[in-house]
């Protein structure tokens, strides 16, 4: 009985394990997914506003292709 029950225990810890795991990784990547849509939305801003791609690019770290990109994707 004794072994059974370590076994369980052990299982469980198992799960717990991986689903405290899952939910870091999955809060990581929402963070990272939330980030780069703010990103995108500063990019838009400040293209609608007509500020230079390179300034763009200066300041939210973006690259100039990914900022053609969001531009072209956006229609600006």
């Amino acid at each position: 009985m004794k072994s059974y029950m370590t076994y369980e225990m052990k299982l469980q810890e198992m799960f717990d394990d991986g689903m405290e795991k899952g939910l870091e990784k999955g809060m990581e990547k929402g963070m990272e997914k939330g980030a780069a849509l703010e990103k995108q939305a500063t990019v838009l801003e400040m293209l609608r506003d007509g500020a230079d791609r390179r300034m763009i690019a200066r300041y939210t770290r973006l690259s100039l292709p990914e900022i053609e990109t969001i531009a072209r994707e956006n229609r600006i």
